[in-house]
Parts: structure tokens; sequence; C-alpha cells
């Protein structure tokens, strides 16, 4: 179990967020990786027979050397998870369960989230932001395309480059 772990986090790490709860958790997000770990790091022995060990994973198509980040609820109990399949997976971090999925509809990989709470404000629940794009390129050099040979429709019809959405969230805190 120790080494599915570590096999998810050796593609270079791209996010790390301790829990907000105040616990020994550090949360990590790497490319290529189809999960957020948690990682329980009261361990910190560098002795090789106790090693740092991984609590949970919060599972999300991963698979692109894109940064997908996540972010948590004020309180630490849900946690945002943005995904390649144009998602962002709602979960409940003390059961590791989805709770809900938010589907943007949009033509690109989600790759950004950040929580607000809006109860400061006098409302309950919160905003999720939403960053959505993909890098791409339209020709290589020497390649018989040329993004220049491109006709306005069919640039026009090409998925914009990024794009921000914000959702009103009423479930969370």
């Amino acid at each position: 179990k120790v080494k599915w772990y570590q096999s998810r986090a050796r593609s270079g790490i791209t996010q790390l967020t301790w829990s907000p709860t105040g616990e020994y958790i550090l949360y990590s997000a790497s490319r290529r990786s189809d999960a957020v770990l948690a990682w329980d790091l009261r361990m910190l022995s560098g002795d090789a027979s106790r090693p740092i060990r991984g609590l949970a994973a919060y599972s999300r198509d991963g698979d692109t050397n894109q940064s997908l980040d996540f972010c948590f609820d004020d309180y630490g109990k849900q946690m945002f998870v943005a995904s390649v399949d144009k998602t962002v997976k709602i979960y409940d971090v003390a059961t590791s369960k989805v709770t809900g999925v938010i589907r943007t509809g949009l033509a690109d990989s989600v790759n950004g989230v950040s929580y607000k709470s809006t109860s400061a404000w006098g409302h309950k629940g919160g905003l999720l932001s939403v960053a959505v794009g993909t890098r791409r390129f339209d020709s290589f050099e020497g390649s018989d395309e040329d993004a220049d040979d491109k006709s306005e429709e069919e640039r026009e019809e090409a998925p914009a480059p990024g794009s921000l959405e914000v959702y009103k969230l009423s479930g969370v805190e």
C-alpha cells in the first residue's frame, strides 16, 4: 500500500496543502496522477522502516502533464478536485467519498479551483471559482499545416485558450 501512494507522487508534485483542520496531514497533487493524496506526516523520522504513510486518495481524471488544483472549504470538511474530464469532484474529506460533481460543460480540462465562503457576507454556502483550459499548439515548425492557413470560421470554432467560471454552492459551509 505504501508503494502505491509513493508511485502516485513520483511524476512531479504540483501542489502541497496542509490540512485546514490543523492535523498532521499534508495533501499532494502530482502530474499524470489519478488522485490527490493525503499523507500522515507524524512519521517524519527518516527511518525507512517507518515511512510516511498514505491515508486517503481522492480520485480524479489526471492523466496529463498539466497542473490540476484542489482546495478545501473553510472547515476542511470538503475538498474540491479539478479534473481533466471537465469536472470538479466534491469530496467529504473524512470519508474520501464523492458527495457531488460539477460538470462545467466547457470544452476543456478544469485545472484550477478556489473556494470562498460567503458566510461573512451574510449568505450560506460559498463560491467556487473554476479555471478551465489546456495549452494548445496550432502547428509544428516544418509541418504542412500552418495556423495562418486556417479559415476565419475554423479559428472562431476553436475553443478559447482558457476561461473562468464561478459557481454558487449552497450545501457548503
